[in-house]
């Protein structure tokens, strides 16, 4: 599958507790950056919010190859407890999100990958082919992204030209059928026209 690189299996990246003394004696601004035995970037942080902790201390393990667009997220919880995991793929989440109770143990899934018949695999062979493009390795791919709407699932594709140009692709999630192109400035100026690709498919339909 897509989120396995380089024999590294998933479950390797699935560390089911926070080591809190090596980060804390390693933390500067509470962050702490290095790479592991893989070749893996590994990023720590730390940050409060309103997630189900005591006092809504957090950690975040977020691995990725530097020429990677896939980055591997675990949570954890204030005792360094696992708390979930998920990968991105620049704007998206895919494959599936696990959450875990207190003795690490799945509790709940959820395949984000269901929505979408045409795959991600499907959507990186379609813009290497048709359009030359390689949306896991190219400089120039702004952005990846998917929804969902009323009649359909959706890719949006964004890709950048030069210093002021971008092409944005709307790739419907179904059938890989591209449904609409566009070209747009990159540079926002007053009176710009700002209907996003999907709201400019439906008007010419």
């Amino acid at each position: 599958m897509y989120y396995v690189f380089r024999n590294v299996e998933l479950d390797t990246l699935i560390n089911k507790s926070f080591d809190i003394d090596t980060f804390e004696r390693n933390q500067k601004d509470w962050i702490y950056e290095f790479v592991d035995n893989n070749g893996m970037t590994v990023r720590q942080e730390k940050d409060y919010d309103d997630i189900d902790t005591k006092n809504g201390l957090y950690y975040t393990d977020k691995r990725f190859y530097p020429d990677s667009k896939y980055i591997h997220t675990c949570l954890y919880d204030d005792t360094g407890h696992i708390k979930g995991y998920s990968i991105t793929f620049y704007s998206m989440t895919v494959g599936k999100v696990y959450a875990y109770d207190v003795y690490g143990k799945v509790a709940d899934e959820e395949d984000m990958d269901a929505p979408y018949k045409f795959s991600l695999e499907n959507l990186i062979l379609k813009m290497k082919k048709k359009y030359g493009i390689d949306i896991e390795k190219g400089d120039n791919v702004h952005d990846v992204n998917r929804f969902t709407a009323d009649n359909g699932s959706f890719y949006v594709v964004s890709v950048t030209l030069n210093e002021s140009m971008r092409d944005i692709y709307l790739i419907d999630g179904n059938n890989g059928k591209t449904l609409f192109k566009s070209r747009e400035q990159i540079e926002w100026y007053p009176g710009m026209d700002e209907e996003s690709i999907y709201e400019k498919y439906l008007k010419s339909k």
